[in-house]
């Protein structure tokens, strides 16, 4: 087939027009109403697509009297039927097709289905060209013909230089594909002139520079064809997406206007837009999202709305309208494998099916339905009107400082915990951490955050604070490195001299074992420290060995101890995406690498090999900063020879807790792992690389743990046996522990309410 003649249900052409064009081709295909039109002018019909709800019934009849070949698809959106025309076509007559915008996303999906079919690709690239040339090596490496083409689509002459090196080479191009696009999301008053016209140049002037290039082509053979891609927002308008949501809105106008300037006789036809959603989301058994990125997709609640099972990549917002494995399946984008089997498993399980979509459904019209949204955004409006309104006081709000930021799921779960005891206090009490990472601290904790080192803007910011938080975990130590310690202590004081009322917060003290960092410690710590609340006996004990007598000193407990995940459907879908089955029991092992580690890594496989063999549990091996535990873990994974999971702590809290909670068994040298076990009840076996694990196990009353040095195969199966009998921490010692945690909030509560 060379030629062919779709005959759609639009706007019907002249008589004339269609006998002509049916003359020219080699196949005319109908495509539902297009009957009709094909009958009544009389000419050759080859074969019909659609659902035929538009087509007369007696048009139907007269296909079916004449045995025309035709194909029948449910009654859903009119699009399907031209848009199986199309593809029928295509599918049977190779292009060459130059698209943009194929690194990724749509046009990379396209570039890989049209080469495979075929076309010769060109795959162009800008910001994406490391991308586009990636994918034209991987195609062509599989026998393909593909290329990489560049141009910076904002630029005319850029975009006019490449179509010119394209036409020198292969002469003409048949087909023009316009996936490229560049969004902004912001207010409309914070948007920069360059960002506009960032925005407005890609999406809208590099459409029209490569149209305006390579349709003299096509115009002059009489054959060719254009696709652009907009976007539902070009219709209704996106909050926050202004520039993008005018550009998609040119995008519908440009390719309207230049379907009537470049094909007046042809007809032109623009899936996407679909009136009666509802009818669609029907028809389907899987509504599946497979975006690279996406903000929050309402494909997923307009399918929610029907009931449907649901299958999605996890970017976005997606999460937050999916629980994993609770009211649907996510995936990791890309994961071909991972897609294949949640399809397989909906298709074949028509309960789960029916559940999910149930489940589904009952959460949207719960979290978002128009009255959940309208209260939501009433909440944030008042949240925002109160903090507005809030008195301007000379001083106001706290500084935290911890090691935050730096990928340690136990500092990262303190500063939670601490956040969310300020907040009952205040819930408008303006806080900002100090962290590696800001922008991540901010996100994950929020509260505002500046970098660690930024010294002048956290001395402005704690000229105008009233407390500073040195905010748990064992800061104030020279293991790590005298820098360590003195940073924290040069924060105290800078803080103390800024005007701030200065506490440590439920935290560790020591190893302190230099002279002169003994001696620097005390002085800061009893000179601007007012209150000091400790997790631990040792941590006292140092204190009193180090001469510090001036602040008040409270045992209290970790604030972390307070983190209570509680059993929601998020809590459910992170431990499904996590691994961990139903009916499972499992032992975790929070190992980090330290001084002669590596002599201890067959005792602890046989360790995890001991508790699978006699009391079932399957081991886990916990990253708890994954930076630095990874190789520790993969040391001790290599040697095990029975089922295992390997895993990593991520920055939620609440996750980590959750997760910790559904062990019957810890054994950690990560002091946090075991402060969270405590918590939860969880029978637990330390192992000391550091006096902090000693004296927090001591400090509990719990004597099972054992030193790195002697850890061997025999030891640690003892004490897991021990461990396993004794099923530690009743109600009352977890209800006594966060008790003590609680204490903290109230000692804060003090230094900031008090004149």
């Amino acid at each position: 087939m060379n030629r062919a003649l779709i005959v759609l249900g639009g706007q019907r052409p002249a008589r004339e027009l269609l006998c002509r064009l049916a003359e020219e081709t080699d196949y005319v295909l109908c495509a539902d109403r297009g009957l009709d039109a094909a009958l009544e002018a009389g000419i050759r019909i080859d074969g019909a697509i659609g659902d035929f709800d538009s087509a007369k019934p007696t048009s139907v009849a007269e296909m079916n009297r004449r045995d025309i070949p035709h194909i029948v698809y449910p009654a859903i959106k009119d699009d399907t039927d031209g848009m199986a025309c199309v593809r029928f076509v295509l599918d049977n007559d190779a292009k060459e097709v130059v698209l943009t915008g194929a690194s990724g996303g749509i046009g990379g999906a396209c570039a890989e289905k049209l080469a495979r079919e075929g076309y010769t690709v060109l795959v162009h690239g800008c910001r994406g060209l490391r991308q586009a040339e990636t994918l034209a090596d991987r195609l062509c490496a599989e026998g393909h013909d593909a290329h990489a083409v560049f141009c910076d689509l904002a630029d005319s002459e850029s975009v006019q230089a490449m179509c010119r090196d394209v036409l020198a080479l292969y002469h003409r191009v048949d087909a023009l594909a316009l996936c490229a696009g560049i969004s902004h999301t912001g207010l409309l008053c914070d948007m920069t002139d360059a960002q506009w016209r960032a925005v407005m140049d890609v999406n809208v002037s590099g459409m029209f520079y490569l149209i305006r290039a390579l349709a003299p082509g096509m115009v002059s053979r009489n054959e060719g064809a254009i696709v652009t891609v907009s976007s539902m927002w070009g219709r209704v308008g996106a909050s926050c997406e202004v520039a993008y949501s005018a550009s998609k809105a040119a995008v519908i106008g440009l390719t309207r206007a230049l379907a009537k300037e470049l094909c007046p006789e042809g007809t032109v036809f623009f899936p996407g837009w679909l009136e009666d959603v509802n009818s669609f989301y029907q028809a389907l058994d899987v509504n599946v999202l497979t975006s690279l990125s996406e903000t929050f997709p309402y494909a997923l609640t307009e399918g929610a709305r029907m009931h449907c099972a649901t299958i999605a990549s996890n970017v976005g917002g997606v999460p937050y309208l999916i629980d994993d494995g609770e009211n649907g399946l996510l995936f990791e984008p890309q994961d071909v494998s991972a897609l294949t089997a949640h399809m397989l498993t909906l298709a074949t399980d028509a309960a789960k099916r029916r559940g999910m979509g149930e489940a589904l459904y009952e959460k949207t019209k719960r979290d978002f339905s128009v009255q959940a949204m309208v209260e939501k955004q009433k909440h944030y409006y008042e949240i925002i009107i109160r903090r507005f309104r809030r008195p301007k006081l000379e001083r106001d709000g706290v500084v935290i400082c911890g090691a935050y930021g730096k990928g340690n799921g136990g500092d990262n779960a303190i500063l939670d915990a601490i956040v969310a005891q300020l907040r009952h206090i205040d819930p408008d009490l303006p806080i900002c951490a100090l962290s590696r990472t800001p922008k991540e601290t901010r996100a994950a904790a929020c509260v505002d955050s500046l970098y660690t080192f930024r010294l002048l803007a956290i001395r402005r910011r704690m000229r105008h604070a009233k407390l500073y938080l040195s905010g748990g975990g064992t800061l104030i130590q020279d293991t790590t490195s005298t820098r360590s310690l003195l940073y924290y202590l040069s924060s105290i004081r800078m803080a103390a001299r800024a005007g701030c009322r200065v506490m440590l917060y439920g935290c560790g003290v020591g190893p302190v074992s230099r002279p002169r960092n003994c001696e620097r410690t005390a002085k800061t710590l009893n000179r601007y420290a007012e209150i000091i609340s400790l997790r631990d006996r040792y941590s006292e004990e140092t204190l009193r060995a180090l001469g510090v007598t001036t602040p008040e000193i409270r045992l209290t407990a970790d604030p972390a101890l307070l983190i209570d995940p509680g059993d929601t459907p998020a809590i459910r879908s992170f431990l499904h995406r996590s691994g961990l089955a139903e009916g499972t029991r499992y032992a975790l092992f929070a190992l980090r690498p330290w001084k002669d580690f590596d002599r201890h890594i067959a005792a602890f496989a046989n360790a995890a090999e001991y508790a699978h063999r006699e009391y079932g549990l399957t081991p886990v091996l916990y990253a708890m900063e994954p930076a630095r535990d990874r190789a520790a873990l993969n040391a001790v994974a290599a040697q095990l020879r029975c089922p295992y999971l390997l895993l990593e702590a991520g920055s939620n809290g609440t996750e980590i807790v959750a997760l910790i909670r559904r062990m019957s068994l810890v054994i950690a040298m990560r002091l946090h792992t075991l402060i969270f076990a405590a918590g939860q009840g969880v029978p637990m076996v330390g192992v000391v690389y550091d006096p902090k694990v000693s004296g927090f196990l001591d400090y509990l009353g719990q004597d099972l743990y054992l030193p790195l040095e002697e850890a061997s195969a025999a030891s640690l199966c003892d004490l897991i046996d021990t461990a396993m009998a004794e099923q530690m921490f009743e109600a009352e010692n977890i209800r006594s522990l966060r008790e003590l945690a609680a204490e903290n909030e109230e000692l804060a509560r003090h230094l900031l309410t008090e004149e």
